[in-house]
């Protein structure tokens, strides 16, 4: 298959589990180098830990709740998104993720 172009298909491998998220890594396996891709899913409703974002994210709502919590400036800031929305993520930020059960978000980020 043509290195420009691919139809990345699901691999199990490129699962990763951030309790209660579960990430597909679709760009794994592709060409690219500075860009990535995760299909994710809320297997409950839950929050996960705070994580510090190393990459630019941006967040495309698919279905469900999402709610972003990041403390920064000794404030926490929240965004909250629903299906339809597109939220983005700065590098350096702290982040949590909180979401409904079987809430579905496409991610991209950069650099992978």
């Amino acid at each position: 298959m043509s290195k420009l172009i691919q139809n990345v298909a699901f691999n199990e491998q490129n699962v990763a589990v951030f309790p209660p998220m579960r990430l597909e890594h679709r760009h794994k396996g592709t060409s690219l180098t500075a860009l990535g891709a995760c299909l994710v899913t809320f297997d409950e409703d839950g929050e996960t830990a705070t994580v510090t974002m190393e990459v630019d994210e941006v967040i495309y709502v698919i279905e469900g709740d999402l709610t972003l919590t990041v403390d920064g400036d000794g404030k926490s800031h929240v965004v909250a998104g629903v299906a339809g929305d597109v939220l983005t993520i700065k590098n350096g930020a702290n982040v949590r993720y909180a979401g409904t059960t079987q809430t579905r978000l496409f991610l991209s980020f950069s650099p992978c």
